[in-house]
């Protein structure tokens, strides 16, 4: 991706320390790539990322969908850059100061150290994830081994924690030319719990520039950016989300800690949420993909017995060998111990996929039965086996039945990102407004609606993990007494 004012950062090409390299890219075009990205581009950490499919189990419910995790990786890296000149570029453009200099750095050099950190961490974001990405942290590990542990008692569970344990080995196995203190930034800009207050690595990186990577404060960032075009794009579902014109309004303000928008572009950003629900209500989180997922759990958590790869998640040499080609590594295992996991993965290559016995829309949290309190009351196998039909000929045990729920929402759980948004109204006629943001509730200025009604659902599927005849229906109708007796809904599929 250019730069959004057609121009780079001016500096002196003789004392330039940066390397460039020219990338084709099949969404963003050409993009350029600077040292310290570039070094770690070329390193087995980075490389890695080559056999990790971006949309993990997604994959094999779309075709198209298998593009990598370095591919998006390089787009947040091209991404972040490509935003760091446009709020640099963001007074001339409007016409409110051109004094010959950046108004967010006091020389050049801070200006292309900027672009370079950001390329760094963009690249980096995603090198802890495992194989099948989010499935790995969310099921894998949450259900194996690490079962009774939080991410705050064991870090390495969360892959935001695992790319900078990767980042920084290697740099130092690869002895890569990067400060330290650079490493920290990026760590910082990868990592949001790494964050203190203020600007990052002890205030000497702006505050603004925190959340350009990854924001946890429901702005857009340049991981979301990415991924909604270039997971739209391999999908062929429609993106309406223009990133370039995001990151062309977007400028610095809050005295220099946020990046805000107009509050005028209300409506584009809520384009970008709404895509995100859109993708994962029809491809993440799609029917048969939920099924792949669980079939996949039940292989890595059987193999993991024998192989204990999981205990390879703080050890960076022994995570850079875990990857998605674990799943060859189990169709043809030989050894006895891996034969129900081999058994599972043959199952999918043949499409012998767990059958979807129902599922059942509904508000989180899920209702309880009558007289039990509803918090955290959630419908498991067991209670789905307990309203099986008695004398059905089949006779159902909670290990052969699988729920799966999901709950989607809009980023922010209940909450709407676009509320969150720092917003600015700029004067009649103007494009630059002040430097105060118009705080919660601001979206109200231009809509009643954006930023307002439902933001979150849960979706509860049933799966028949046994294979048999006859056991999908009695799974079926176990399913429906238990929404009927509890007084669900109405279950479909």
């Amino acid at each position: 991706m250019p730069a959004m004012n057609g121009q780079p950062p001016a500096v002196d090409a003789e004392r330039s320390p940066y390397r460039v390299k020219l990338f084709n890219d099949a969404v963003l075009g050409a993009v350029e790539l600077s040292t310290p990205a570039v070094s770690l581009l070329d390193t087995p950490h980075a490389q890695r990322l080559r056999d990790l499919k971006q949309l993990g189990a997604t994959s094999l419910v779309f075709p198209s969908a298998s593009h990598c995790r370095l591919e998006h990786s390089l787009g947040v890296a091209a991404t972040g850059c490509a935003w760091v000149d446009a709020l640099l570029s963001y007074p001339r453009r409007h016409g409110l100061r051109d004094d010959g200099g950046d108004s967010l750095f006091d020389t050049p050099r801070e200006a292309a150290d900027a672009r370079s950190l950001v390329q760094l961490a963009g690249l980096a974001h995603d090198l802890g994830h495992g194989p099948f990405s989010h499935l790995f942290d969310s099921k894998v590990l949450r259900r194996g081994v690490y079962a009774n542990y939080s991410p705050d008692a064991v870090p390495a569970l969360r892959h935001e924690w695992r790319s900078v344990m990767m980042l920084e080995d290697a740099v130092d196995e690869m002895g890569l030319d990067v400060e330290r203190g650079v490493v920290r930034a990026a760590a910082e800009m990868i990592d949001v719990r790494r964050r203190g207050g203020g600007g990052g690595h002890d205030g000497a990186v702006p505050a603004w520039m925190m959340g350009l990577v990854a924001n946890d404060e429901g702005a857009p960032d340049a991981d979301r950016l990415d991924y909604l075009s270039r997971d739209s794009r391999y999908l062929n579902m429609p993106c309406g989300v223009d990133a370039r014109r995001l990151m062309a309004t977007s400028k610095v303000c809050g005295g220099g800690k946020v990046v805000g928008w107009p509050v005028k572009e209300a409506f584009a950003l809520m384009d970008v949420y709404h895509t995100r629900y859109k993708l994962h209500k029809m491809a993440y989180s799609h029917r048969v993909t939920v099924g792949i997922d669980a079939l996949l759990t039940d292989a890595l958590l059987s193999a993991d017995t024998h192989l204990h790869f999981t205990a390879s998640i703080d050890d960076p040499s022994a995570f850079l060998g875990l990857d998605d080609t674990i799943l060859h590594r189990l169709q043809f295992a030989t050894e006895p111990a891996l034969a129900p996991a081999r058994a599972l993965i043959n199952r999918l290559r043949r499409r012998q996929l767990y059958p979807l016995c129902g599922e059942l829309l509904c508000t989180p949290p899920t209702a309880a039965p009558p007289g039990e309190a509803p918090a955290h009351r959630r419908l498991t196998a067991a209670d789905v086996a307990a309203h099986q039909v008695s004398g059905g000929g089949v006779d159902l045990r909670p290990e052969d039945i699988v729920v799966a729920p999901a709950v989607l929402s809009y980023a922010m759980g209940t909450v709407n990102p676009v509320e969150r948004i720092p917003f600015w109204e700029g004067p009649a006629g103007g494009g630059g407004g002040d430097d105060s943001l118009l705080g919660p509730g601001g979206v109200a200025r231009v809509s009643r609606l954006v930023g307002t009604g439902a933001c979150q659902e849960e979706v509860v599927r049933v799966y028949a993990r046994r294979e048999g005849a006859g056991v999908a229906a009695a799974v079926q109708t176990a399913f429906q007494r238990v929404v009927a007796a509890w007084g669900l809904g109405t279950v479909t599929g």
